[in-house]
């Protein structure tokens, strides 16, 4: 089985001299930057680690999901980084009949990722804060600390909430890498959007809306915010991409998207 080999965005201490004081820099195999230079990792003594620790941490995550859906899927992906992580996505979608399934299965992935402890904490003592307002900043906060591996570039923005009021509990994907290089609007909506939706809602107890933009790779997370039932979502109805590999094979655009 490979090591996870995602990396994570370019560091910009890569400028920085190595340091001669840790034995282990230059070590073949042993602990490295994410840069995949050999650096001082020691968090007390090192600007790399004091000042990218969330590439630690996005590191630490890619490692994590990869493993589990691997475990899901019941097979290694042939190909190596997020690529990987893309076939493993497809090779999910192909494993269940049931976009259910498929749905049910990523949740279970998700829930791997998280102790259990420490969901029911969130719950118990986060979650009753403010009417609920507190966790669903958090979760906000927590995501783009988070995610930005897996989703590119995000920013924090306000949510008007049903009852009138205003709360930065939004997240703004500017363009997310997970759908641009899977090219599909159904392993989009049934590995990433649904199962998040219904693992951020139960888990956590937050309610959230997640809105793919299709024409511009964008996506709108709204902590706080109840998600519609998929019947009534119209990004469930999506039509096929036109990027996507299968309306390329049929050299048209389908109606609806096969996979959805």
């Amino acid at each position: 089985m490979r090591p996870c080999a995602i990396a994570p965005p370019p560091c910009p201490a890569a400028a920085l001299p190595r340091c001669a004081a840790a034995p282990w820099a230059t070590a073949a195999g042993r602990l490295r930057h994410p840069t995949g230079k050999a650096r001082c990792w020691t968090p007390r003594s090192c600007p790399c680690f004091a000042t990218n620790w969330h590439r630690w941490v996005w590191r630490a995550a890619a490692f994590a999901l990869v493993t589990l859906a691997r475990q899901e899927v019941g097979r290694d992906a042939d190909r190596p980084g997020y690529d990987g992580l893309i076939q493993l996505s497809q090779l999910l979608m192909a494993k269940y009949k049931a976009k259910s399934d498929v749905e049910q299965a990523t949740v279970r992935i998700l829930n791997s990722m998280f102790p259990q402890s420490l969901l029911r904490l969130f719950r118990a003592v986060v979650l009753p804060i403010n009417k609920g307002k507190l966790a669903a900043i958090l979760s906000a906060r927590v995501t783009q600390a988070t995610c930005q591996w897996l989703m590119g570039t995000c920013s924090i923005g306000s949510v008007e909430l049903s009852d009138g009021t205003s709360i930065p509990s939004g997240v703004l994907v500017e363009k997310c890498k997970y759908l641009e290089h899977s090219k599909c609007a159904g392993i989009c909506i049934h590995t990433c959007k649904l199962p998040t939706q219904a693992f951020i809602s139960k888990e956590l107890g937050v309610p959230l809306l997640m809105e793919p933009n299709f024409a511009d790779l964008s996506c709108q997370f709204k902590f706080g915010v109840e998600a519609p039932s998929p019947e009534d979502d119209p990004s469930v109805s999506t039509p096929c991409l036109e990027m996507c590999p299968t309306a390329i094979a049929r050299k048209s655009s389908t109606p609806l998207c096969p996979k959805v």
